[in-house]
């Protein structure tokens, strides 16, 4: 018994002994795999290698492309990360083996641009400079209302080019009108919301400001004392003080006011205006910053709008506008009147100036008038019934001039002028402003219809070149002899012969374009010329009438005449136009005139400025 318990015991320390040492060999064993694991995360992350960087400073937001090697197909954030200076990235664009792109932090610092991969990580030799970022610190006024300007204060504001400056105001940009690196001047925009300002510098950073807040404003009305007018042109009658009322104009009278603003915004010009005509009135508001300029301007008839006929005590609201003004500028109201016939036009007895409802609409730009560099009278004749800026210079009934199917017609009446033998009934014509002292430009399309226009009537004339000033008579004309487009001129002097000049065979029943210059010239330094056809080009007139004397007063120089009132020359001496039918025999006719386009002086590409279709 002794020996088989001794046997056993034995036994049992051999197990002990054995089991101790494989637990040992499992620990021992489990050191070693671990360590396996660790170099084979070495092996699957091996050190980066950086090539270059697209840039060696920049903004805060910029993006800098790293290229090299060993990257990674991927970053996750256990991987892959960019230090600037020792400040880790927050924004990457875009991650692979080769190419990194990844934006500078807001509060990077310049030093070495530091890439991390897993526990690999390599440094730049140069430093990279980060540049402080722009910093808004306030806006100035903090509130404002749309069209006024603001002042964006902070730093860093880069010097850019205002091109390159955007600042939102919740949804809508505005306009930046200078800049430094300190300070941004912009124009609160239509549309703009109360709520933070943002500002982008193109390419390199955006910045998020604090909230800036769109006002409301009241401003009371600006009621205008009429008979306190700056001055009057034509015929018109404004009541002495206290009246409020103007009267007794006629076609082309206007009035020139002059007001301010108390705070900038757009406003609208109301008038309370009446008329008892049967022929179409109109009036025609338009405000400028020079009385003068204003006064000469030609007529925007988009601002021109009719007068009802309900009795000359029946007074009606027109709205003009809106138009964009600003306070503490001195400005300038236009009242104009404008008729189709030839008597009195239309009465106002109020005119105020009153702050648009909308803000967010369109206005005009008062103080960036539009000036084309010419004086251009036109009318496609598509928009309704208006002849504007035409006007009827005769038209006595049963003669007419009428818009119709989107042409103006013309008919004229031989009956009446038999039985009444006056100037008046002679046809029926269109004048306008037009106004020239040296040249111009006539451009429109005529139509003779079948069976009411005769074929063999000689001197239906269709378009005037009218010398006013002393003489106050025709310098030369186009009129249809027969089939003939026919040109006619005087020369240096109002009784000098008319010499006709055949331009072209006319064709019944069709759209015929036709285009006239002339230019005013004495000692054979004038001329006309006429185009007339489709497809007509300004190298090829179908009739030029080389150098001659044309148009007669008095003079300042060879081609051109003098205008302009002195004690020397009382009358003014210049060329306007008249277009239709002047007809005096040959029996009952009508007409028909499109596109209708006629141009002061000569500028640059007047022809294919008038020509029709254009």
């Amino acid at each position: 018994m002794v020996v088989i318990k001794n046997l056993i015991k034995n036994k049992m320390k051999n197990i002990i002994k054995y089991f101790a040492i494989f637990t040992l060999l499992c620990l021992t064993s489990g050191l070693h795999t671990a360590c396996d694991d660790d170099n084979s995360s070495y092996s699957k992350y091996p050190a980066p290698v950086i090539a270059d960087i697209s840039h060696k400073e920049g903004f805060p937001g910029s993006i800098v492309t790293i290229t090299g090697t060993e990257f990674g197909s991927e970053r996750t954030e256990r991987v892959g990360r960019v230090y600037f200076g020792g400040i880790e990235a927050t924004e990457y664009v875009s991650w692979s083996n080769t190419e990194i792109k990844v934006k500078v932090p807001n509060n990077g610092v310049t030093g070495k641009l530091t890439l991390w991969v897993w526990k690999n990580h390599v440094e730049t030799t140069d430093e990279f400079t980060c540049i402080p970022g722009a910093r808004i610190q306030a806006i100035q006024p903090a509130l404002g209302l749309p069209g006024e300007t603001v002042t964006i204060v902070g730093s860093n504001f880069q010097n850019v080019d205002i091109s390159q400056i955007k600042v939102d105001f919740n949804g809508s940009l505005g306009t930046a009108t200078s800049a430094t690196n300190t300070a941004i001047d912009v124009v609160i925009p239509e549309g703009a919301k109360t709520g933070p300002v943002v500002l982008t510098f193109e390419g390199s950073q955006t910045v998020t400001g604090p909230n800036f807040t769109v006002g409301t404003i009241h401003v009371d009305d600006i009621i205008l004392n009429l008979w306190d007018y700056v001055t009057t042109s034509g015929t018109i009658k404004v009541a002495a003080n206290p009246e409020n009322y103007i009267d007794g104009t006629k076609d082309a009278a206007y009035v020139i006011y002059e007001f301010t603003v108390p705070v900038s915004a757009k406003y609208n010009a109301s008038l309370m205006a009446s008329t008892n005509q049967t022929y179409a009135t109109y009036l025609n508001v338009d405000i400028g910053t020079d009385a003068l300029l204003l006064g000469e301007k030609m007529l925007d008839h988009s601002l021109s709008q009719q007068v009802t006929k309900q009795g000359w005590s029946k007074f009606e609201q027109h709205n003009y506008g809106a138009f964009i003004l600003k306070a503490g500028t001195k400005y300038y109201l236009k009242a104009t009147f404008l008729a189709d016939g030839t008597s009195w036009v239309a009465n106002v007895n109020e005119i105020k100036i009153v702050l648009a409802e909308d803000q967010s609409v369109e206005g005009i730009d008062v103080e960036g008038e539009n000036n084309l560099g010419y004086n251009l009278y036109q009318n496609d004749f598509n928009n309704g019934t208006t002849l504007l800026p035409f006007s009827a210079s005769w038209a006595w009934e049963p003669n007419y001039i009428k818009v119709v199917d989107q042409y103006a017609e013309f008919y004229y009446n031989q009956a009446a002028l038999d039985a009444d033998d006056r100037r008046e009934r002679r046809g029926c014509e269109l004048v306008c402003g037009f106004k020239t002292t040296t040249d111009g430009w006539y451009g429109f399309k005529i139509f003779l219809p079948e069976g009411k226009f005769p074929t063999n009537v000689d001197g239906s004339i269709i378009a005037q070149i009218f010398n006013s000033g002393d003489a106050n008579t025709w310098a030369g004309h186009l009129k249809i002899n027969q089939n003939k487009l026919v040109a006619t001129y005087r020369g240096s002097a109002a009784a000098s012969a008319a010499i006709d000049r055949e331009v072209g065979t006319l064709t019944w029943g069709k759209w015929i374009p036709i285009v006239l210059y002339f230019k005013a010239g004495r000692n054979s330094k004038g001329l006309i010329r006429v185009w007339m056809g489709d497809n007509i080009a300004e190298a090829s007139p179908t009739f030029d009438s080389g150098p001659i004397n044309f148009a007669f007063g008095n003079w300042i120089d060879d081609n051109t005449l003098n205008g302009t009132m002195t004690p020397d020359n009382p009358v003014a001496d210049y060329l306007g136009g008249k277009w239709g039918l002047y007809v005096s025999s040959g029996g009952d006719r009508t007409i028909r005139y499109d596109d209708l386009k006629i141009l002061e002086g000569n500028p640059i590409g007047a022809f294919d400025i008038v020509k029709p279709g254009n």
